[in-house]
């Protein structure tokens, strides 16, 4: 029986930084995945001459000291990024606003949508710079802008709801929460530090990770579509695998939400795309609902597609369990691209494969904090078995919780 310090079960981006952090802390690692390739784990599709990838190209984390780039730094991984600008479009019900790695451009765009409010934006710019200096300068401020939700702050400025919802849908879009309940760390990380592009996307990040953990001795198996945990006295010792039982001291299961978006995988042809609209746009059709704007990202690299074609990602963030027809999510997207049935080559819905396996009878799940508030790493009923949300959209998180959580581990 083959043993092993760690077994990682699913090959997502999440599970491979895991994968690829603990086995260059010198523990065996194995990765099994249900997939046939790293490829499929990775969510990337090739159809009809087409090549998609269902997670973002923009990140924050990659800043000096940035999560990220740690992470990169530690496994001597070489990234391929840029700072994009414009960086991308928040399209509202009947504004579109123009986001610029450049705040002073940006300020441009927002005095145009929102001239009345221009005095407290400029106001809130430079009373966050000042804190910026503070917490740069004091442990003290430091801590406590990682501790303080922005919602107070933010609250002394009296911004209308439709300004805040512009706020909002970025913190959704990057944090995975509204921005008045950001950290005033992370309110200031999203309104002053640029983002980076990653060149191809995460995937060449994913392929990057795969190769540190190979280098560090770890192993990946794949097509193991239904492994089981192995209990003895109540602990999990090793996982049942279609080759046989694999011993591992600590098991990470790799899990999807249960409130996960649904991703639209478009071919069309390169004369739809209106003149000025950014590479990544985020759509919002109801300024009462910030948390279900659409989240559209045109393929850059030619290469993705046929000539005279574009590739175009959507990701609909939608309430759980709503039913979604393909036809009605093509629509919702004509306010910001015209006509665009008439150009389309085909549309299908992607949707996300994850290596989870179930859990035996009576195992429960119970937040593990691993700083920074509550993790997306939790500890089970099983000491030695975690369970890992991914969330495909939100690598800053994930990643940051991650590397956390293998500092820790023992």
């Amino acid at each position: 029986m083959p043993k092993y310090d760690v077994a990682v079960i699913g090959a997502s981006l999440s599970g491979l930084v895991a994968a690829a952090l603990l086995s260059g802390k010198k523990k065996k690692t194995i990765v099994i995945e249900q997939g046939p390739s790293l490829s499929d784990a990775l969510g990337v599709v090739n159809k009809a001459g087409f090549s998609f990838y269902a997670g973002p190209s923009l990140s924050y984390g990659f800043e000096p000291h940035g999560a990220l780039q740690e992470i990169s730094t530690r496994l001597g991984i070489a990234q391929q990024i840029s700072v994009p600008s414009p960086c991308y479009q928040v399209a509202l019900p009947g504004r579109r606003i123009t986001v610029f790695a450049d705040r002073d451009s940006t300020l441009e765009e927002l005095r145009r949508e929102f001239p009345r409010e221009i005095d407290a934006l400029s106001k809130l710019h430079c009373d966050l710079d000042k804190l910026l200096v503070q917490t740069a300068k004091s442990k003290v401020s430091a801590y406590f802008a990682r501790s303080r939700s922005a919602a107070g702050y933010l609250s002394k400025y009296g911004f209308s709801r439709e300004l805040m919802t512009f706020f909002d849908v970025q913190s959704f879009t990057f944090f995975q929460t509204l921005a008045g309940k950001l950290s005033l760390a992370s309110f200031m990380m999203l309104c002053d530090t640029p983002l980076h592009r990653v060149q191809s996307g995460f995937r060449k990040f994913g392929e990057q990770l795969y190769g540190a953990l190979l280098q560090n001795g770890g192993e990946v198996r794949y097509n193991e579509p239904s492994p089981e945990l192995v209990l003895k006295d109540n602990r999990v010792t090793g996982i049942k695998t279609a080759q046989g039982v694999v011993e591992a001291g600590t098991v990470i299961l790799n899990a999807l939400p249960h409130q996960h978006g649904t991703i639209l995988f478009v071919g069309l042809r390169e004369e739809v795309i209106p003149v000025g609209m950014s590479q990544d746009v985020f759509l919002l059709q109801d300024y009462s609902r910030p948390q279900e704007a659409a989240v559209l990202s045109i393929g850059a690299n030619k290469d993705d597609a046929p000539k005279g074609m574009r590739t175009l990602k959507v990701l609909f963030q939608l309430p759980p369990n709503m039913a979604t027809d393909k036809q009605i999510l093509i629509e919702n997207l004509g306010r910001l691209i015209p006509f665009l049935n008439d150009y389309i080559v085909f549309a299908e819905e992607f949707r996300p494969k994850v290596g989870y396996t179930a859990l035996s009878a009576g195992t429960y799940i119970k937040s593990l904090r691993t700083g920074g508030g509550a993790s997306i790493v939790n500890r089970t009923s099983h000491n030695n078995v975690f369970v890992l949300h991914d969330l495909p959209e939100a690598p800053l998180q994930v990643f940051s919780s991650v590397k956390r959580f293998a500092d820790k581990l023992d």
